[in-house]
């Protein structure tokens, strides 16, 4: 009975999928992720939910290797990626990615007591934001693995003109932090042959299937346990002479000959005469009893007879006649095609159809070939799942919990550009609780303020006006100022920093430079650090 195309594809599957078994991907614990600046060298960034990348910052991450099985060796490693998020780019140009040789913390890096870089390992430009970037990091994780004193991580940096920002492990928005996944080949150790088996019977020899397409070279296999060795096929008979073709099989031994018949056994050699027989000695003279006489001595050993000849060896038999070619066997129906096994997801692959990869610990089937790259697995028109994850294991018990110290306030994003001003909503009904802030009352023009409370809020008495700011000198205080007349002819209220202060206004296009005075419309809310230096938290329409 011939092979159905049904058992044919199921063989195939199974061999997919063994092949599959024998690499796997790790995914390894992000232990470590910060950003130094250096216009503020003494500040840690490590509690920021995003890192930032520019001429003046550099971003520093580390991973976890104690996920990789005990006992890996660098050859094992057959690749590793590193994966980012790219929140957003404010300008374009390349992103160098290099190793980092000394340690750090999250909690205590700054620019100041960064740690030493290496060379470039390779560099990016990252093309749109919103997207995920993977980069080829296996040369350096093979060295990891070898001394795993040297992983102190990778260090993301620029010099020529790239300002991104990319997701960090603290990022509750979009929760894209950094992922390394390492593609490990086999582990195990060959496992004794096996005993061989009995000899089966003969089976049908099987249509051969036409030559399938040179498939993609896939992970090394474990080495499995030598199996029995199969019985040989028979031997199809020759075919008539016809076009050239699919090389034909081997076809039919001939039967051996007879066995010649055994030559005579030669003739035995004669036995040699035994030798003579020695004298005996003469008997005593019988007397009185006294000592025992001497033993005659004993006659010699007679001499060993000649081997006899060897018989002449029969002759050899004559060879059997050579049994005739048998026909070539009808060529097989093509095979159905195999599926590919990519490895772990690259999102900068297109995959044609019938590839196989594996994406957040399951295996996904291609189901047609992808018009570009990027097109995820979870993505059901492109991607079918082939073997699902495992069902979730038991939750650990609670770790103990330890609030860290406060972090210095992190820089000023860049400004965005100033929306259009909405119409006017209906008042809102009074607030209740304990976060509303203390009333300051009305101000009027030129007021300079010398409130000492933590929060406070004011409302300006005319339009336009200016008003001068208390000293920044009490850390965490925050004074909120509305204007009431806004509309589309105000000409807004001008706030000055008291001597000696400066203020941070990233939202009007100011960016991070200090100013004495800025120029605010509707609402601002501004947070001293204790330190002269005023921070602008909203400016414009009050949210």
């Amino acid at each position: 009975m011939k092979p159905s195309a049904a058992f044919r594809l199921l063989s195939i599957l199974g061999a997919s999928l063994f092949a599959v078994a024998v690499a796997h991907g790790a995914d390894l614990a992000l232990t470590a992720d910060a950003n130094t600046s250096a216009l503020r060298p003494n500040a840690n960034f490590g509690y920021l939910s995003n890192l930032y990348v520019d001429s003046n910052s550099t971003t520093f991450i580390q991973f976890d290797l104690s996920g990789l099985p005990a006992g890996i060796t660098a050859s094992q490693v057959s690749k590793a990626t590193v994966t980012l998020f790219v929140n957003r780019i404010t300008s374009t140009g390349q992103i160098a990615v290099s190793p980092v040789t000394s340690a750090w913390t999250e909690s205590g890096i700054t620019y100041d007591n960064s740690p030493s870089i290496g060379s470039a390992l390779t560099t990016f430009s990252p093309g749109a934001s919103g997207v995920f970037i993977t980069l080829d990091v296996t040369s350096l994780v093979q060295g990891w693995v070898t001394n795993p004193g040297t992983n102190h991580g990778i260090a993301l940096s620029s010099s020529s003109g790239a300002s991104a920002v990319f997701d960090s492990k603290e990022n509750d928005q979009t929760s894209h932090q950094a992922d390394l996944n390492v593609t490990i080949t086999s582990m195990g150790a060959t496992g004794a042959t096996g005993a061989m088996g009995a000899t089966g019977s003969q089976g049908i020899p099987g249509l051969p299937g036409a030559t399938g397409a040179q498939g993609n070279q896939g992970a090394p296999g474990v080495a499995g346990v030598t199996g029995a060795t199969g019985v040989a096929g028979v031997t199809g008979a020759v075919g008539a002479t016809g076009a050239t073709g699919a090389q034909g099989t081997t076809g039919i031994a001939g039967v051996t000959g007879a066995t010649g018949t055994t030559g005579a056994v030669g003739v035995t050699g004669a036995t040699g005469a035994t030798g003579m027989t020695g004298s005996q000695g003469a008997t005593g003279i019988v007397g009185s009893t006294g000592s025992t006489g001497a033993t005659g001595v004993t006659g010699a050993t007679g001499m060993t007879g000649a081997t006899g000849a060897t018989g002449i060896e029969g002759s050899t038999g004559s060879t059997g006649a050579v049994g005739s070619t048998g026909a070539t066997g009808a060529t097989g129906a093509t095979g159905a095609t195999g599926m590919t096994y990519m490895g772990s997801y690259d999102g900068s692959v297109t995959y044609s159809g019938a590839d196989v990869v594996l994406y957040n610990n399951q295996l996904y089937y291609a189901i047609q070939a992808s018009p570009f790259s990027a097109v995820l697995p979870t993505n059901s028109a492109y991607w079918t799942i082939l073997l699902p994850q495992g069902a979730t294991g038991a939750t650990g018990a609670d770790g103990i919990s330890v609030t860290g110290a406060t972090g210095a306030t992190g820089p000023s994003g860049s400004t965005g550009a100033i929306g259009a001003t909405g119409s006017t909503g209906q008042a809102g009904v009074d607030g209740t609780g304990s976060n509303l802030s203390p009333w300051g009352g009305t101000i009027a023009d030129g007021t300079m303020l010398s409130s000492s409370s933590t929060k406070v809020s004011y409302v300006t008495a005319t339009d336009p006006m200016s008003l001068t700011l208390p000293p920044a000198t009490l850390a965490g205080q925050e004074i909120k100022i509305v204007d009431p007349y806004q509309s589309s002819s105000s000409s807004g209220f001008t706030v000055n920093a008291a001597s000696g202060d400066v203020i941070y206004d990233p939202w009007l296009g100011l960016g991070n430079a200090p100013q004495t005075s800025v120029l605010e419309f509707n609402a601002i809310d501004l947070i001293s650090d204790g330190n002269h230096h005023w921070y602008v938290y909203f400016g414009g329409s009050p949210t």
